[in-house]
């Protein structure tokens, strides 16, 4: 799940989508710790059509504004996994790219689950939609700010 929350003068706002495609390679250490001396990649796309309010005139306004036709993902490239709190709290370095625009950001991931199968792993960034060249709308009576917060929820299966 990845989604994002932002705010107006009236009323906060809200878009969410469970349409991500990725992956995430790492070794395991026998007791399921990422082995963090060896390479870690990772790969996430997020599909902005598919960010959704659950208001078509939001929605519609926003990709729009988005432009989906030309930029019609949201990707995050994993650089760099720290190990914060052993099996519960990571820190990544990422180049997130956004409308032609790619960032290094850095965020904790916090592990909710852990087995032999795989892992289930939440994060959240604060963020400012103009470092990716996207000034918030304007509209009589209504201000949309830019900063605005991004959630990911991650579910991963082992593949051997």
């Amino acid at each position: 799940m990845f989604a994002v929350y932002g705010r107006s003068n009236l009323h906060p706002l809200h878009a969410e989508t469970n349409t991500l495609d990725g992956y995430l390679e790492v070794e395991l250490l026998p007791n399921n710790q990422p082995d963090l001396s060896a390479p870690v990649k990772g790969h996430l796309e997020v599909y902005v059509e598919q960010l959704l309010s659950g208001n078509p005139l939001y929605d519609l306004e926003a990709h729009r504004r988005v432009d989906t036709q030309k930029y019609p993902k949201i990707t995050l490239d994993l650089l760099e996994l720290k190990e914060v709190e052993p099996l519960r709290r990571y820190r990544m370095v990422c180049n997130l790219s956004f409308r032609g625009t790619t960032k290094r950001i850095e965020g904790d991931l916090a592990v909710t689950h852990l087995d032999d199968h795989g892992l289930e792993a939440h994060g959240e960034l604060a963020l400012d939609s103009r470092d990716f060249g996207l000034d918030p709308p304007k509209i009589i009576g209504l201000k949309v700010f830019s900063d605005f917060r991004a959630k990911l929820k991650l579910v991963c299966e082992r593949v051997n």
